[in-house]
């Protein structure tokens, strides 16, 4: 689409706005639009895009806001618009009258409210003076769209930036360095998959989420993360009685599910769990590990980003609502969980959570481009995060702009120090199978504080280095 052909206005002197004509299309200013964010229609293997769409409001002399309807245009904006310069629009004020601004905002469609309205924290921003028009004369301005503004504004109706003048004679589009997807240089350990680095968008919307987790999701916060190793999958039983010197709530024996302890999967020495994800571990238990083994805990954020397949996806697998078989959810209602979640309820009530190679996974699988896969990321077991919980509006996120390999460690002020627990588990509904979806617990209570439970397991993160 060449934006110029349909997106302009006249502005007559009195400031009413009215469809370009023929005769007025000499006499305008051309306003170009450019930015170096990644947007879509990029090649294969490009960064993943982060906004994809584009509004632009005519500000009268001594208005802050569109005066009428047809004085806000927006359009989509791709790459390939951008890197043909055909992002522009035709502006037609009086010749010779000065004081007219145009307002330029580069959005995410999804993060939208119901209404259209562009989320200021995931916006960039700005505004810019306009010059004055000459008779029979076109004059060109370019309006920058910087990434790093994102969550700022730039320039107001009262303070107008200067546009750039002329036509671009070629495009940034792409080239912000934070969106780059840069690979592992290091050499991976068994069991880990590499995560290339990239940008995307932390959390969602409300309008996004299921109203069973509204309260807990954060709001979008654009993330770039450096490429890291991530555990293929949930830590096994095996794995953790050969590193860890601590002991986690064993399993008890019981074959049943009558007992909170039957579904628990750590035995004190080999036995038939030893493919199992461990179960029933506190935080700092679960942290000490993966310490002990020279990796980490993972970062929400780290979490997040592989549980929307590096994609920015609803789910692991993409878009689609989970129905059973997709992934291990939904498989309480029997035994000792006799009234939890059985909407997935399958013959195995002591046989979850689910080993790697055993059927049942379904689409709850990341498959990377560079090779490896990663198993269990939305379901299965709950997984501890190294974050600090705190809540969309708290001292952690409570900030838009540009998150650099956030990790959480101030105390919510709200609910104390309660540590970040991701995805969902088997005895989990749908709804927590969202890549977005969190909560928090704190790191050392007992059962009765609900931190060790069969259904919170974890896995490790460790950082790339050559």
């Amino acid at each position: 689409m060449r934006a110029v052909a349909v997106l302009a206005w006249v502005v007559a002197a009195v400031g009413a706005c009215a469809p370009r004509t023929a005769a007025t299309q000499v006499t305008q200013i051309l306003l170009f639009v450019d930015t170096d964010a990644p947007l879509p229609g990029a090649p294969a293997g490009a960064p993943l895009a982060l906004f994809d769409r584009v509004r632009i409001d005519l500000l009268p002399p001594g208005e802050d806001t569109p005066t009428c309807s047809g004085c806000t245009n927006e359009f989509a904006l791709t790459t390939d618009e951008l890197s043909s310069l055909d992002a522009s629009v035709g502006l037609a004020p009086p010749a010779g009258v000065s004081g007219y601004r145009a307002r330029v905002r580069l959005f995410v469609t999804a993060f939208a409210s119901v209404s259209g309205e562009p989320d200021p924290d995931s916006t960039i921003d700005t505004t810019v003076s306009l010059p004055a028009t000459l008779p029979q004369t076109a004059t060109a301005i370019t309006v920058m769209l910087a990434t790093d503004d994102v969550g700022t504004v730039v320039g107001t109706p009262d303070a107008p930036v200067a546009p750039t003048p002329g036509a671009p004679s070629s495009s940034a589009v792409g080239t912000w360095p934070g969106a780059a997807v840069v690979p592992c240089v290091g050499a991976g350990r068994p069991g880990e998959v590499c995560i290339p680095g990239g940008a995307f968008w932390l959390g969602t919307t409300v309008a996004e989420l299921p109203h069973s987790v509204t309260s807990l999701a954060l709001l979008p916060r654009l993330v770039t993360l450096s490429p890291y190793w991530l555990d293929d999958r949930e830590v096994t039983v095996a794995a953790y009685r050969t590193f860890s010197t601590t002991r986690p709530d064993p399993w008890s024996g019981g074959t049943t599910g009558d007992s909170w302890n039957d579904w628990c999967t750590f035995t004190v020495k080999p036995g038939s769990m030893e493919d199992s994800p461990l179960d029933c571990i506190r935080w700092t238990d679960a942290r000490a590990y993966c310490m002990e083994t020279g990796a980490d805990l993972p970062t929400e954020a780290q979490l997040e980003y592989a549980s929307g397949g590096l994609q920015d996806q609803r789910f692991v697998w993409g878009e689609e609502d989970p129905v059973c078989g997709d992934a291990i959810y939904g498989e309480g209602g029997a035994g000792y969980w006799a009234f939890d979640g059985a909407v997935c309820l399958s013959a195995r009530p002591t046989k979850v959570p689910v080993a790697v190679g055993a059927t049942g996974h379904g689409r709850d699988v990341l498959a990377l481009a560079g090779g490896g896969v990663v198993y269990d990321l939305a379901g299965n077991l709950e997984e501890w995060a190294r974050d600090l919980w705190n809540a969309p509006d708290e001292p952690c996120w409570a900030s838009p702009g540009v998150y650099t390999d956030p990790s959480c460690q101030t105390v919510s002020p709200s609910e104390g120090p309660l540590q970040v627990i991701r995805g969902a588990g088997w005895l989990d509904s749908g709804d927590l199978l969202l890549a977005t979806s969190r909560s928090g617990e704190g790191p050392l209570d007992s059962i009765d504080g609900d931190s060790e439970e069969p259904n919170l397991g974890f896995r490790c993160a460790r950082a790339d280095s050559p």
